[in-house]
């Protein structure tokens, strides 16, 4: 039985997307181990993620565009920059890592292989306003 999972969402760089557009989803974003102390408001750090043995590239994906979101812009754009939230369809020929959170909450998932553009859809995109909270 093979894991069925729903329609996934990517934030990135508007700089990215005429390679995203060629290429499709690429892994380029190492995932090691991080922990935060410091948790950014609607964002979704300051958790311990099991470390890895080596840091590895993954793709990185949310469950909605505002859960995405909190995995990547909000914690790593700056103001004024403009990102695109990618559509993502998932197969069975994936190297799919789900990382629980709580209870039976799906978190995030990490794929390992390359997502060709026919499977990545241009959702839409945000330019990044002033932030209400600082890491002060």
């Amino acid at each position: 039985m093979s894991l069925v999972l729903p329609v996934m969402y990517h934030w990135s760089p508007e700089v990215a997307r005429a390679g995203i557009t060629r290429r499709g989803l690429k892994p380029t974003t190492p995932t090691g181990p991080r922990f935060s102390a410091a948790v950014i408001p609607g964002t979704a750090n300051g958790r311990w993620i099991e470390p890895d043995e080596h840091s590895v590239r993954m793709v990185c994906l949310g469950t909605s565009p505002s859960h995405a979101w909190s995995l990547s812009g909000a914690i790593m754009a700056a103001t004024g920059e403009t990102w695109d939230l990618w559509q993502v369809a998932l197969d069975d020929g994936d190297e799919v890592h789900p990382l629980p959170f709580f209870g039976h909450r799906l978190d995030e998932v990490r794929v390992a292989n390359r997502i060709p553009k026919k499977r990545v859809w241009l959702a839409g995109s945000r330019t990044v306003g002033p932030r209400r909270w600082s890491l002060a």
